[in-house]
């Protein structure tokens, strides 16, 4: 108890102004929540399922999250934001994330990023990945994590999820 009103009044004192998570961003991933959609099977990979997980904004005030924004035409085109799976690691009790989201990954030289809003009530689609085809197997607990920031601790997470492959008949939980 000490332990969380100490990280508490610490994070109190962070100006307002911060690059670093501030806490407005404590705050506001508060009030976000990442919510799972229903899997659906994909037509070229019939083994594995698209899963996405929309950010919703149950507080009270606006909120924003950093996304890159790709030009469109050769580099390809359409709007991705910090999220990466995390796979739960049983021998050791902890989530483990293998592929981290990085600005890195859109090559050598950082893309812009721009800051998008989510007014309060509203959602966002933020996650997406094709499993087990880009990564995992069928049966690995996973769970998406999302970053409001590039290059920061993912702070908002999804429930917990079970790779589910053809011929699984399982409810999706």
């Amino acid at each position: 108890m000490l332990r969380l009103l100490l990280i508490v009044a610490v994070s109190g004192l962070l100006p307002q102004s911060s690059p670093n998570l501030s806490t407005e961003a404590v705050r506001q991933a508060g009030a976000l929540t990442l919510n799972l959609s229903e899997p659906k099977k994909d037509e070229l990979f019939p083994s594995s399922r698209d899963y996405a997980a929309v950010l919703a904004n149950n507080g009270t005030r606006p909120a924003s999250i950093e996304a890159v924004q790709m030009p469109g035409g050769y580099a390809g085109s359409g709007r991705f934001y910090a999220c990466s799976l995390q796979f739960w690691k049983a021998s050791s009790r902890k989530w483990v994330t293998p592929r981290p989201a990085k600005l890195l990954n859109f090559g050598k030289t950082a893309p812009p990023v721009i800051k998008v809003g989510l007014e309060p009530g509203k959602v966002l689609n933020v996650c997406t990945s094709l499993l087990p085809q880009q990564q995992g197997h069928v049966g690995d607990s996973v769970r998406f994590a999302l970053s409001l920031q590039w290059d920061q601790k993912p702070t908002v997470f999804s429930n917990m999820f079970t790779i589910v492959g053809d011929g699984d008949n399982r409810k999706y939980r």
